[in-house]
């Protein structure tokens, strides 16, 4: 449940148009935030689920809706996220910042969105991180 709330999230901070598709459209987008949840450390875990309920439940300060984000109109929902990334509190901009982050790393390396910018698509991990390279 919460991987799906996640990825509506990150969608929401980095949604799809005409062009280019949105991170939950993606093919990397569910397989990177399964990957985070098993492989990044708890308090990347913890802070990114944070930002994700903050996402969620905020729409109340923001739209004047009580409802979740996720039930939110398309409009609704852009004008949510953008009010929550130029918030005058600074632990919320920070929060969705992460969003951005993390969508950002998905988005980015997906082969479809980086066809749609005429980038040449990257080759597979080499896992050199995790300590499964050579």
């Amino acid at each position: 449940m919460m991987g799906w709330l996640t990825l509506r999230a990150l969608d929401a901070v980095l949604p799809g148009d005409a062009n280019v598709p949105g991170l939950a459209a993606t093919a990397t987008g569910p397989a990177l935030v399964a990957r985070l949840r098993s492989e990044a450390p708890f308090e990347m875990r913890l802070v990114l689920n944070l930002a994700v309920w903050l996402w969620l439940f905020s729409p109340i300060v923001t739209v004047f809706l009580p409802l979740p984000a996720i039930w939110l109109a398309p409009a609704a929902k852009d004008r949510h996220t953008d009010r929550l990334s130029t918030a005058k509190i600074y632990l919320v901009r920070q929060a969705i910042l992460l969003l951005k982050q993390v969508a950002g790393l998905a988005w980015g390396q997906d082969p479809e969105v980086r066809r749609a910018y005429h980038l040449q698509p990257y080759t597979g991990d080499p896992g050199t991180f995790r300590g499964d390279g050579r």
